[in-house]
């Protein structure tokens, strides 16, 4: 149940406040979602430029142990009757394109068995299979598993670009080991649910379109476009796939971690941000402008509408924009600069693609694309190991933009390229260029590094352990105890522990400390649990937002608790409105491995606050309700007293974001049982849930 259906369980009268009167359960996903599908502004915006033309993106994986073809094959046919956006069909009809989602039960061969005798051979093999993606017929998803003497074997995953974006990737691969992991076992399919389907998205989109919100930011965009200046290129003709050349500039590990950490605790700039903010500065400096328009992208996964979730979406939600930058003198003027200037696009830049489609607006072609590239993830203790990513065109495609700037992380490492024709660029141009942006983030690094010294510099004290930080004993000599179970999915103890301590150790670089709010808008699952334990250890106070609570009441406890630091997911970011110097942190696309899996050790006084928790105020005012660390404990060890659970039981969760959080923290505490983190209920009210157990003996008065 969802937390706006909890009125079928009244709080005791008096006890708390409910947020909200209004009932807007997700939207139910069909068993098969079949018929015409609007199409998405990018996905009109590449039809427009290359029909459907061959263009996938890939990822190539070394197998570390040998896969059964017939089993994986099956787990590739559960994704495509499983995600609705892999059985898109496009058309052209009279001049314009259109798109429907076909019935699953579809046969294509999804996967190629091949060998190959060398490197040449595998280049073949791997056109070829992307080449034979075709939406208008399907497939457009097929795999590779490439053999070849001397090396492990390889799998390839494509997906034409039409259907699929960088989350969707990461969705895809969590379900298809699920899958292929459930086929090994014997059982049958049964990939998680819950999200809303692409054609559901769409059509809401569609509708907004005509919306006056949608309207009122044409004069904004109007703005932008005529911002998008000329530069001095060679030649104005459009180049192709053929003529592309590439510069590559790669950060190492170490280079890249200190720049981004001191970057977000100095300024809370997050990685495309601060790239941007360099960015800028150079190419001012060289076009001799004192502004630059380039092309960005977004997730476009803005969650704009009550009822859906997108979190395991699978589709093309990709939003392209133009944006003037203008870049201040100074460093540190410029960094808050360009942040304000990123901050002023709303709705993650969907309402641009939106006018451009209906001819509100003329839609300037892009000089400079500048690409962001969200993780992936690893796959970690699994049989795929990522050796390469990215995108393949045939060589008569045209190029999407003069210079195309591509950023990705990979290993900690921050990697540049910047694909161009030497038609339009000379090579030097670009290298000289490339230089001058390594040498404006060595000087934002230093920079950066000596304000987050300058701020932090004797306001430390005496470093001692914090009880809520260390790993129980019991879980020390016997790890293997499973902490949170979710369907298929469970996590041991100890994978739980390392997990929150490194999240714990990011929060203290970003400045989380003692007392500090960090914001907690979250799905129920893992991700919650380990983010929640994460704050305690890092020794602020999680304020729970509940994203089905409206956009106004949250905005409402956003401001009311002073919140410094928002961890979210790509899905529910912009839920909750934020002020500017709010740092929003989403979880799923942060990579948290390089950091030290031991808890950290802080200055943490038993009153330190651990949570607010929000009960009745006045009308439209929420009351903030303050626990303190040690009152928190306290509590939640009575509960595990009286309930006498053991390590052999397992415990159902049923309370709210808050209520999830301090059932784990009592886990954390025990380590005795099992959190099912699929709730069956959820209490909104979390005071009344405190005030139930207050009375009891064990507990403090």
């Amino acid at each position: 149940m969802t937390a706006r259906s909890s009125r079928s369980f009244p709080p005791p009268p008096g006890s708390a406040w409910q947020l909200s009167q209004r009932d807007v359960p997700l939207e139910p996903i069909p068993d098969d979602v079949h018929g015409a599908v609007p199409l998405l502004p990018l996905q009109a915006r590449l039809l427009e430029r290359q029909g459907a033309a061959p263009c996938s993106q890939y990822l190539l994986f070394e197998l570390a142990e040998d896969l059964e073809p017939i089993l994986l094959e099956q787990a590739l046919r559960a994704l495509v009757a499983h995600h609705d956006a892999l059985r898109l069909r496009f058309a052209e009809e009279d001049g314009a394109w259109r798109q429907a989602c076909a019935e699953a039960g579809e046969r294509h061969e999804l996967l190629w068995l091949c060998e190959a005798s060398g490197e040449a051979e595998v280049a073949t093999l791997c056109t070829e299979l992307q080449r034979s993606l075709d939406p208008r017929s399907g497939p457009l998803l097929r795999a590779l598993c490439l053999s070849q003497a001397g090396r492990a074997d390889r799998l390839l995953l494509a997906i034409h670009q039409l259907v699929a974006d960088g989350i969707s990737w990461r969705v895809l691969l969590e379900d298809l080991l699920c899958a292929y992991g459930q086929l090994v076992a014997g059982r049958r399919v049964a990939l998680p649910t819950g999200t809303s389907s692409f054609k559901a998205w769409a059509e809401r989109l569609e509708a907004w379109a005509a919306a006056p919100a949608l309207q009122a930011q044409r004069d904004f965009w109007l703005a932008q476009e005529r911002a998008c200046t000329q530069l001095p290129l060679l030649a104005r003709e459009p180049a192709r796939e053929e003529q592309r050349q590439r510069l590559e500039l790669c950060l190492c590990a170490e280079f890249s971690r200190e720049l981004l950490q001191a970057a977000r605790q100095a300024y809370r700039l997050r990685a495309d941000e601060l790239l941007l903010a360099a960015l800028s500065r150079v190419l001012c400096a060289w076009s001799e402008q004192d502004s630059i328009g380039l092309h960005l992208e977004n997730h476009g996964r803005a969650p704009l509408f009550d009822g859906l979730d997108l979190g395991r979406t699978v589709g093309c939600f990709t939003s392209r924009y133009p944006l003037r930058l203008q870049p201040a003198a100074d460093l540190p003027g410029n960094l808050r600069a360009i942040r304000a200037q990123l901050h002023s696009v709303v709705d993650g830049g969907l309402a641009y693609g939106l006018l451009r489609r209906c001819g509100e607006l003329a839609g300037a072609a892009p000089q400079v694309l500048f690409r962001y590239l969200e993780p992936v993830g690893e796959v970690r203790d699994g049989p795929l190991r990522l050796v390469d990513a990215g995108r393949w065109r045939e060589a008569d495609a045209l190029l999407e933009a003069p210079l195309c700037i591509e950023v990705e992380q990979r290993g900690g490492a921050l990697r540049l390229r910047l694909d161009f024709s030497p038609s339009q660029w000379q090579r030097s141009t670009l290298e000289g260029l490339l230089q001058r942006l390594q040498d404006e983030l060595r000087g934002i690094r230093a920079h950066c590094l000596h304000a987050s010294r300058s701020r932090l510099a004797g306001a430390a004290p005496p470093a001692m352990p914090a009880h809520a930080c260390s790993l129980p004993e019991p879980v020390r000599r016997h790890p293997e105890p499973i902490a949170l179970a979710r369907g298929d999915t469970r996590l041991a103890q100890v994978v739980l522990e390392t997990r929150s301590n490194r999240l714990a150790r990011h929060l203290i670089e970003c400045g989380v400390g003692p007392g500090m709010r960090v914001g907690l808008c979250l799905a129920h699952g893992m991700a919650m649990i380990e983010g929640l334990l994460a704050i305690l250890k890092a020794g602020g106070a999680f304020v729970p937002l509940d994203p089905d609570c409206p956009r106004e009441q949250l905005a409402c406890m956003a401001e009311d608790s002073g919140l410094q630091w928002l961890l979210t997911s790509t899905a529910l970011c912009g839920r909750v409105p934020l002020g500017e110097e709010v740092e929003a942190i989403c979880l799923d696309l942060l990579d948290a491995s390089g950091y030290s899996s031991e808890p950290p050790s802080l200055a943490l006084r038993p009153r330190d606050p651990a949570c607010l928790l929000y009960a009745a105020g006045p009308p439209g005012r929420p009351r903030a309700v303050t626990i303190g660390h040690a009152d928190l404990s306290r509590h939640m060890q009575g509960l595990g007293r009286n309930y006498g659970m053991r390590s052999a039981e397992a415990e159902l969760p049923c309370a709210s974001t808050g209520g999830d959080g301090a059932l784990e923290h009592w886990a954390a505490e025990l380590s005795a049982q099992m959190l099912r983190g699929l709730c069956r209920r959820r209490v909104d009210f979390f005071a009344a849930f405190l005030n139930f157990f207050r009375p009891h003996p064990s507990l403090p008065a």
